[in-house]
């Protein structure tokens, strides 16, 4: 079990989620048996005088969101917490201060990075809503489900990178630094990690999940 990789929430103090502003990071305790994530497309509503319908006129594109159930467990089935006085609150008050703490010299909560698999997701947190469902007899919760809703985060000029559907595609070459992995190098790219397959192919990846710093890869333009 300890080979099964955890997703992972990292969290930044500024919006290049570079290292050197790595505010701190945690693993869950187990992984999410599922999540959802959502799409919304907004349409102009306004009806057209001296017409009995209302035409459908794309407005814009909503940031995609996404929704964990996470379980927090001290009873001693699985792993335990750093600190067994608090019971699970030691691990939800690592998520909280993550995820949750108020930057006072940027007016905002921190900027967050979750990666799970094949997974990459910038965002900032939504909500986050704990339920207690087991205590010890002085009153430790012991077990808690931790519901988090992460809503995309983007640059302005991820933003119109991603939305500029006018400029043509370019091949890009890209030196590997520590810690990068080729979803998230095409995130950056392309503005979606699903491309990683077709990128591995193009630079004849076997084992696309161990990237060397100092490598260069070619990231070649890809129809949409």
């Amino acid at each position: 079990m300890d080979n099964v990789k955890k997703l992972r929430i990292e969290s930044f103090t500024k919006p290049d989620l570079e290292n050197k502003n790595k505010a701190g990071d945690m693993k869950v305790q187990l992984n999410p048996s599922s999540y959802n994530t959502d799409f919304k497309i907004e349409y102009a509503k306004r009806q057209a005088p001296g017409t009995s319908g209302k035409p459908v006129k794309f407005s814009k594109i909503n940031q995609q969101k996404m929704d964990f159930e996470l379980l927090f467990d001290d009873t001693g089935a699985v792993e335990p917490v750093a600190n067994p006085d608090l019971g699970v609150d030691a691990q939800l008050n690592k998520l909280k201060d993550l995820c949750l703490h108020y930057d006072g010299s940027r007016h905002r909560p921190r900027y967050l990075r979750l990666s799970w698999g094949n997974l990459i997701f910038k965002c900032c947190l939504e909500t986050l809503n704990i339920n207690y469902k087991l205590f010890n007899k002085e009153g430790i919760p012991l077990r808690a489900v931790a519901r988090v809703s992460f809503l995309e985060f983007m640059r302005t000029d991820w933003m119109i990178k991603k939305q500029n559907d006018q400029s043509p595609d370019v091949t890009h070459i890209r030196k590997v630094k520590a810690g990068d992995s080729l979803p998230l190098l095409c995130y950056e790219i392309y503005g979606d990690s699903k491309y990683y397959q077709a990128v591995a192919e193009a630079n004849g990846l076997y084992n696309y999940r161990t990237l060397t710093p100092g490598q260069e890869l070619r990231f070649p333009p890809i129809e949409k």
